[in-house]
């Protein structure tokens, strides 16, 4: 019977694109919900009550990776360093979070944790271990293009763009009163007469 045969590399792949979008729906659901409802602040707060490292950090990178990377994982796109992020990412949850209740209460968790890990994984089960030598001469290509000569270089390039939610909050505030600002004066300027804007201009 051919339910007993070894599956073929498009019957493998099929098999992947349904786990692949399985996961990335399930994700996608999670993401918005902290994204679009929730909001950041409301993440970062349910994550520092949860007790997680950094919350003001890991928190929005967590909503988003969920929001929009499960919408590239679903489209195919990045799958094995998502996949690699959302193995994290539940890793996280689990351990941090879940893990005290017991099993039943991480059963959801746990199957997206073997879902994503799946997706990394059988890429040298399909390509065998040469997708090492292209992931290899991908990150030599980057390398050359950006200018690195290791890969210690490239450690800790992101962390001066890293911030917590409470300054992100600031600076949309202060953007937020800069823009007001500058449509007040528009409106003044606006309302006044040819007279008046003749005598400002003139003045300086």
């Amino acid at each position: 019977m051919q339910l007993f045969r070894s599956p073929s590399p498009r019957q493998v792949s099929l098999g992947l694109a349904v786990l692949r979008i399985a996961a990335g729906a399930v994700f996608l659901n999670h993401g918005y919900q902290k994204v679009f409802g929730f909001g950041f602040a409301g993440v970062t707060g349910a994550f520092t009550h949860m007790g997680v490292p950094l919350p003001g950090v890991v928190a929005p990178l967590i909503a988003v990776l969920e929001c929009f990377g499960s919408i590239a994982l679903i489209l195919g796109f990045l799958t094995r360093p998502l996949a690699l992020a959302f193995v994290c990412d539940m890793l996280g949850a689990i351990l941090l979070v879940q893990l005290k209740n017991g099993f039943s209460q991480f059963e959801l968790e746990f199957m997206l944790l073997g879902a994503s890990t799946v997706q990394i994984c059988t890429g040298v089960m399909l390509k065998g271990v040469k997708m090492v030598d292209e992931l290899q001469e991908g990150l030599a290509k980057f390398m050359a293009d950006k200018g690195f000569d290791s890969v210690q270089e490239i450690v800790g390039k992101s962390l001066p763009y890293f911030s917590t939610h409470m300054d992100l909050v600031s600076r949309m505030k202060e953007a937020k009163r800069h823009k007001a600002g500058e449509a007040s004066r528009d409106n003044e300027w606006a309302q006044k007469d040819i007279t008046e804007k003749t005598a400002e201009l003139t003045s300086n």
